[in-house]
């Protein structure tokens, strides 16, 4: 079968069922025990993607080690083994030697490069590398601890233009964990080299007796997960592509998984220095069996269809805008077959991440076990909610409530997604006095202020864009601005599109815009606030790069490059001002966590907390808005985010939804009698123990490790509104004596471990002091 072990009918299917029954042990034995299961079912073992013949099978290698042999190189570790062809340098086979998964197949789909080069006449002329001359080919480093082998192309002939003058080198390397893809690229063809796919695996597998197989990714601080089988999902419609294409992009998703629930594959860019985008894709040949929609179908789960291989492709792209007379490195792209669930596949990336992470060091207050309030004053509708003075009864409600800060919105001219990127103040609400002294006297009542800030965007309907900021918006190809939608507020000629105010994106790339987004940063920080949360710090309305050559940055230039060095110039601004003044961000891309101290976002029922699991140290916060929102107040107490609230859509006051309040303090008091384990211990997700509910598998509760101690806890959350549950905690070596406390009874009393959990409710288990 093209993509998994799954079976269809007759023996066949017969094979799949012994399969999922028998498929156990090491992967050797996994192996062995599927070709006998084969040859008792009468099949040969080829049949299978995960039954190579038993004297093939890879073996434990001591060291990562790089040879030659049949005209091929085996580049081999203790967890893979990948061979390419001598002949055209494409990836033949990969397998993860842990379980036998052959994560690439068969040798006849084998990829290496592709290059998009565009000539007059032609955008989409491509460079297809299995379509060139042999490389040359070298191994270096064969007694090292990672090997490699270089494969050079000379004079690349493309698809419409002949042979272009440009030379590709790429690196393949072994280390001890990883399989590592660099190049370095040549351009003297007298165009620009747009795109270059490095590496390719033409032929990616679903794992043996699996039912599912998914993308997942980071974004906007969750994981997003998309189905690639047995549903296939076509993220740009049926008209954009021949075949079915899903993708991800740098810097929001650093990596990629191709995930089973039992295994997978990890795909990262590890790179700091934000000079390129590399877009990740999965993409279905030749296409789905039957569709649900344009967008969706089943995917074929024979070996062709229509006489055509069935097959995933999977690449990363670099985006090189490489111009004539220029060359390029392309960073690593690190590939690794992982086995368990997808925290082993994220731990590849966490372990890369440690390398270059530091820290941003938090105002005191903010690093302690506290709470928020947003409040929203004003709209582009001009609701003028709450003058400036009258914010002092705002923060009278904190204090009396316990309520650390505030964080105060639409305060600008204009209102929220209005003006910008002014800072100005609105002279309707009150003068700038008047904004500074009720900041003070909130403060006094022991209430931090911080203030929303946005500099992504420019309001093209202010005048300001359009007799100056309009030059120092973001360009597309073809000379013209990027636009947005823009945001709906209040009113039905909102809600209707009819009169948005649109949103144009910036380029943080040019040095002249940073100059004006910090001067309006400036004004923020002069009121006298504690801190500044910068909206839409992650994005840019699905722009990228900029075009417009009278700016000062590389042609193009990647936009995300400048976020970076905005966030620089704040920090040296606030050291200069104040050197206290909290610097937040919404939904920061990984890449910014050490300039955003911390990161506010929204979340849904089933979120996943991929970013709370790879920086576990760092401070995020979620938005709560339900009248009596316990369910994502559990959700703030297990995966440890600090609790904004936001009655009336955070348009109101505190009192407006008391059950919400109330239930959130419990959570918050808990959280500081126990905070060694729930608040400063590393999050582990569901790692390190299992829960059961009503004697079933459970996945609502999520483990903290002490490091100083090793004790553990584990937060169990019933999401159920309408019935109990009875919940069961094993830890790995056995349960030792255990106490459990609940938001509601957060005195700590004995427990077995078990407990009937009401509906909409949590509890922690603890492991006794040690």
């Amino acid at each position: 079968m093209a993509l998994t072990g799954k079976a269809l009918t007759g023996k066949v299917g017969f094979q799949h069922h012994l399969c999922s029954k028998q498929f156990r042990g090491t992967g050797s034995q996994k192996l062995l025990r599927l070709a006998g299961l084969l040859a008792f079912c009468g099949l040969p073992a080829a049949i299978s993607p995960a039954a190579p013949a038993a004297d093939k099978l890879p073996v434990a290698a001591s060291r990562p080690t790089a040879r030659r042999a049949d005209g091929q190189v085996v580049l081999e570790n203790d967890n893979l083994q990948a061979t390419f062809s001598e002949e055209t340098g494409s990836l033949l086979s990969l397998v993860s030697k842990k379980t036998g998964w052959p994560v690439h197949r068969r040798a006849e789909l084998g990829r290496n490069f592709q290059m998009l080069v565009p000539v007059p006449g032609r955008r989409n002329n491509r460079v297809l590398g299995e379509k060139q001359n042999s490389p040359g080919l070298r191994l270096e480093g064969e007694d090292s601890s990672a090997p490699s082998v270089l494969f050079t192309w000379n004079g690349l002939e493309s698809e419409y233009a002949g042979q272009l003058d440009i030379r590709f080198v790429g690196k393949v390397t072994i280390t001890a964990d990883n399989l590592v893809f660099e190049a370095e690229v040549f351009n003297r063809s007298g165009y620009t080299i747009e795109t270059l796919n490095w590496p390719c695996l033409g032929d990616l597998t679903v794992p043996p007796g699996a039912d599912r197989f998914e993308h997942k990714r980071l974004y906007y601080c969750a994981m997003h997960q998309t189905s690639l089988y047995p549903v296939f999902r076509n993220q740009v419609g049926y008209w954009g592509t021949d075949h079915p294409l899903q993708y991800c992009e740098t810097p929001s998703a650093p990596f990629v998984l191709a995930d089973s629930g039992n295994e997978g594959l990890y795909m990262g860019y590890h790179d700091t220095s934000l000079e390129r985008m590399v877009m990740f894709t999965f993409q279905l040949k030749p296409g789905m069996e039957r569709t649900n929609s344009f967008s969706s179908g089943t995917v074929p789960t024979t070996e062709t269809i229509s006489g055509e291989p069935v097959h995933f492709e999977m690449a990363a792209i670099h985006f090189t805008y490489l111009a004539d007379g220029q060359s390029q490195q392309l960073y690593p792209i690190v590939v690794k077959p992982y086995v368990g669930s997808w925290h082993h596949g994220a731990d590849v990336y966490k372990a890369w991440r440690k390398t270059w992470f530091v820290p941003p060091k938090l105002p005191p207050w903010a690093s302690h076990v506290h709470s928020w309030q947003q409040i929203h004053i004003n709209s582009p509708e001009d609701e003028l909610r709450v003058p400036y003075r009258d914010l002092v009864q705002y923060g009278k409600d904190c204090a009396r409530h316990g309520v650390d800060a505030i964080q105060l919105t639409g305060w600008t001219t204009g209102g929220q997604d209005r003006g910008n990127p002014s800072h100005d103040v609105d002279q309707r609400l009150g003068s700038k006095e008047d904004l500074a002294w009720a900041i003070d006297q909130v403060q006094k009542l022991g209430v931090k202020m911080v203030m929303f800030n946005k500099f992504t965007w420019s309001d093209r309907s202010s005048e300001w864009f359009r007799k100056e900021l309009v030059q120092h918006a973001m360009k597309d190809p073809f000379g013209d601005y990027y636009s947005t939608g823009g945001y709906r507020y209040q009113t039905p000629a909102q809600f209707a599109n009819i009169n948005l105010r649109r949103l144009v994106p910036m380029c943080h790339s040019e040095p002249a815009w940073r100059e004006i987004a910090a001067g309006e940063y400036k004004k923020s920080i002069a009121l006298g606030a504690d801190g500044m949360l910068y909206d839409e710090n992650q994005g840019h309305g699905a722009t990228h790069y900029c075009f417009d050559r009278s700016h000062n940055h590389p042609q193009p230039g990647f936009i995300y490059a400048g976020d970076i060095e905005l966030a620089r110039k704040f920090h040296q601004i606030k050291q200069e001002k104040k050197s206290d003044y909290l610097i937040a961000g919404e939904a920061s891309f990984d890449l910014q966590m050490p300039y955003y101290e911390m990161s506010y976002f929204r979340i849904y029922k089933n979120h996943v907390p991929l970013h709370r699991y790879i920086a576990t140290d760092s401070e995020m916060m979620i938005g709560v808005f339900g009248h009596n929102d316990r369910h994502l107040l559990n959700q703030a107490l297990m995966y440890r985010y600090i609790i904004s609230y936001e009655p009336r859509n955070y348009k109101g006051r505190l009192h407006e939804f008391p059950l919400t309040l109330e239930y959130g303090k419990q959570v918050d008091q808990l959280r500081r009698r126990y905070q060694d384990l729930l608040w400063h211990s590393e999050f582990r997700d569901t790692v390190g123990a299992t829960v059961l509910a009503d004697n079933e598998s459970f996945d609502t509760y999520s483990v903290f490790l002490d490091p100083d101690s090793g004790r553990r806890a584990v937060v169990v959350a019933n999401p159920h509104a309408d019935r109990p549950l009875a919940v069961e905690v094993r830890l790995p070596d056995g349960n030792g004596p255990l106490v459990s406390a609940t938001p509601e009874k957060p005195v700590s009393q004995s427990s077995d471990g078990h407990a009937l959990l009401p509906a909409l409710s949590t509890i922690v288990f603890m492991e006794s002091d040690r």
